[in-house]
């Protein structure tokens, strides 16, 4: 989070002085739910040795607490019609219960029950059934070839599974990716976007959506930057819509609810 104040610090005093002293908002979405609040506490904390003019920040779909958006996806895909009642009732039945601690529970604490591995058949349907994980009711999208991809770094599916359901990092490679990345390469790897970023020289030509580098999750749930922000009068939006199943709008509805 260090590099990301820097970055901000950066940007408003090197490449883009002129708006510096301008209104600021961050916003950002998916694994942004993480960094955002995160970065804004951080801009908060910093105002005395440099101040921004800090009016809010947004997530949109984004990840606010690994735990309930885990368990909601399961409540997601019955409610969507993703599997039958057999198996939710089988859930029910050996489970004790349809609330949202059971399946935690089950998910990740007693993982070798006969009710684990219902919940886990659930998740197989979603995450490894060939639907799109970030827009549910739209088509996969392929790359045109595979020879379009001009490095071995992971796509953005690879990377959600890694970090978001390590569970099923094993299989990611066979499930259908869903997400088109080489026009945002592509793009981003043009002299005159490069030129316009102010990206200096000596940085790789390619830019990469997802780069394998090392990288250790800190922060699993947001609720103390929330709470944070909304004491120092920092306004916040978050925003959802119910297509995307990796960071879900049920998750996100439990997690404010639990803010009061």
């Amino acid at each position: 989070m260090a590099e990301n104040f820097l970055t901000v610090k950066n940007f408003n005093l090197h490449p883009f002085p002129e708006f510096y002293g301008l209104d600021f908002y961050l916003v950002g979405e998916s694994y942004g739910g993480i960094y955002i609040p995160t970065l804004a506490q951080r801009v908060q904390e910093g105002q005395s040795t440099f101040p921004l003019e800090l009016k809010g920040f947004s997530t949109g779909n984004g990840m606010l607490n690994y735990r309930q958006s885990d368990t909601s996806l399961m409540f997601y895909a019955y409610h969507h019609g993703l599997f039958d009642d057999n198996l939710w009732m089988d859930h029910r039945k050996e489970g004790g219960s349809e609330t949202k601690e059971s399946f935690f529970f089950h998910i990740h604490v007693n993982n070798a029950s006969f009710c684990a591995k219902q919940v886990h058949e659930g998740q197989d349907i979603v995450l490894e059934g060939g639907l799109n994980p970030y827009s549910l009711y739209a088509d996969c999208v392929h790359r045109e070839a595979p020879e379009r991809k001009q490095s071995e770094a992971p796509s953005r599916l690879e990377q959600d599974m890694k970090y978001l359901y390590p569970k099923h990092t094993s299989s990611v490679r066979v499930i259908v990716p869903c997400f088109d990345d080489h026009v945002s390469e592509d793009w981003f790897s043009r002299a005159d976007v490069r030129e316009a970023l102010h990206v200096k020289e000596n940085i790789p030509d390619q830019w990469l959506f997802c780069s394998d580098i090392p990288y250790t999750t800190l922060y699993l749930n947001m609720t103390s930057q929330f709470n944070y922000l909304h004491k120092e009068g920092v306004k916040g939006l978050v925003y959802n819509g119910d297509w995307d199943m990796m960071c879900n709008f049920l998750g996100n509805e439990w997690f404010l609810e639990d803010l009061g």
